[in-house]
């Protein structure tokens, strides 16, 4: 571990707007190393949902037991530029229409516009189950609530990675969320409201998740096909040319052999 000697200051860039700006990191005698408190963040980029690095998802601290420690914060990594990414500002994947005609004007190529947000996985009904299921966290335990809280927002980073088609953020979000899963299925074993609603959400993020990889794939299958038609065009378009070029060389050295 780096030891920091003097005030140290963390680095961080909008990823929406590539603003940069820096928050003073501050010692934590909890774990004995400078940290960056959310709420620190979250003054600066207020609707931030998670915060990245080289792509991957920078956790919050947690104690001996993986539980976040409160109130939130996560480490300090020196000479790191950190990405904060809002949910808001998901880039929709957009696949444009194609219309490419070939010289004789008989071959004709269109794929239709495909957008991930048209499909189901856009949809934020499932987070409405969320916010509802919110006005009770009053019944859960102290511990549940911290982990119910994290999962809501990492919630909101993962629909908005599946909009973006953002496969690695996806996991790695995904994979956050099963941890917070787990340390609730204690409190859902008390709580049967909570085990039935977040049972079915976790079963709709899954759906989610495999609905985003078959588009991919239907998406390069779509690309694959259109590329492969270009290409007989370019070829077919290539031979027609040589064999004009051919007819001119041939019509230029002989001037007589018309009509002869």
């Amino acid at each position: 571990m780096t030891r920091i000697t003097g005030p140290a200051t963390q680095s961080f860039r909008e990823e929406r707007s590539s603003r940069t700006f820096t928050i003073d990191a501050l010692y934590d005698k909890k774990t004995g190393q400078h940290v960056i408190r959310w709420t620190d963040v979250l003054q600066v980029c207020k609707g931030a949902s998670y915060v990245s690095s080289n792509g991957k998802l920078v956790p919050f601290l947690t104690d001996e037991d993986l539980e976040n420690l409160i109130p939130l914060r996560i480490a300090y990594q020196q000479d790191t530029i950190f990405d904060v990414v809002f949910a808001a500002t998901a880039h929709i994947m957009d696949i444009s229409s194609y219309n490419t005609t070939a010289v004789d004007g008989t071959a004709h190529i269109q794929a239709t516009t495909h957008q991930i947000s048209n499909l189901s996985i856009a949809s934020d009904d499932p987070f409405k189950a969320l916010v509802v299921l919110g006005s009770d966290t009053a019944d859960l335990t102290p511990r549940a609530q911290v982990s119910f809280m994290a999962y809501s927002q990492l919630y909101k980073s993962f629909l908005a990675a599946v909009k973006a088609g953002q496969q690695t953020q996806v996991v790695e979000i995904k994979s956050a969320m099963d941890v917070h899963f787990d340390r609730l299925q204690q409190e859902m074993d008390r709580n049967h409201n909570l085990l039935v609603q977040l049972r079915d959400l976790q079963q709709k993020i899954d759906d989610q998740q495999q609905e985003m990889l078959n588009m991919q794939r239907q998406t390069l299958n779509h690309l694959a096909v259109i590329q492969n038609r270009l290409q007989a065009i370019l070829t077919r378009t290539t031979s027609c040319t040589s064999t004009l070029s051919h007819d001119s060389s041939s019509s230029s050295r002989n001037p007589n052999a018309v009509g002869t």
